[in-house]
């Protein structure tokens, strides 16, 4: 019963944190752009749900400590962007925190693939199905950041406003699988 409370506790962080890290509802007031939605509260509570789903992921240790060090990377960024905007100080870590991201989506989405399978849930198919497109976005969305940031080059500018819309898209059906996931979790305790 307590391994089903941390189960579901740690999907509800899941859908949570997944919401802060791909979605950003920026502020901006006199040439300064806040991030209402920080990424690093997102890693967070990413880094805060691995434990709660028990068995499923004490055998992989980075899937634990990948968020948190994330986590540290993107609210320094987020911090820098506050207090030194006209410094782009951490822009140069990007490629290596969006390939480290990407690969967290890839083994954290087969994590909930074989927790769906193991609770009797039908949402499996549906989860793979989102691996895959939420790898591919984020690995496209910091592909077009890169080369927007070394080219400024318009379209490299729409490509990047196109798949975060598409991000916006599957963030949205991420949530509504992750919540229907928790839903199953708590049917399969009772």
């Amino acid at each position: 019963m307590k391994e089903n409370m941390n189960l579901r506790k740690g999907l509800s962080f899941l859908a949570f944190g997944y919401l802060f890290v791909l979605v950003n509802f920026n502020l901006e007031l006199n040439n300064l752009r806040v991030n209402l939605m920080p990424e690093f509260v997102g890693w967070i509570l990413l880094f805060l749900a691995v434990p709660q789903l028990g068995s499923y992921t004490q055998d992989k240790p980075l899937l634990r400590w990948a968020p948190l060090a994330l986590a540290v990377v993107s609210g320094l960024s987020w911090a820098s962007g506050i207090l030194l905007p006209e410094i782009p100080c951490l822009s140069r870590f990007q490629p290596l925190t969006g390939l480290l991201s990407a690969w967290y989506l890839y083994v954290l989405f087969g994590v909930l693939e074989v927790l769906a399978e193991d609770i009797g849930s039908n949402r499996g198919p549906t989860i793979r199905l989102l691996k895959y497109i939420n790898v591919a976005l984020a690995l496209g969305v910091n592909l077009a950041a890169q080369i927007y940031a070394m080219t400024e080059l318009e379209v490299a500018a729409l490509a990047m406003v196109a798949l975060g819309m598409l991000s916006l898209g599957a963030a949205i059906a991420t949530l509504i699988v992750l919540f229907g996931l928790r839903k199953d979790a708590i049917r399969a305790g009772d």
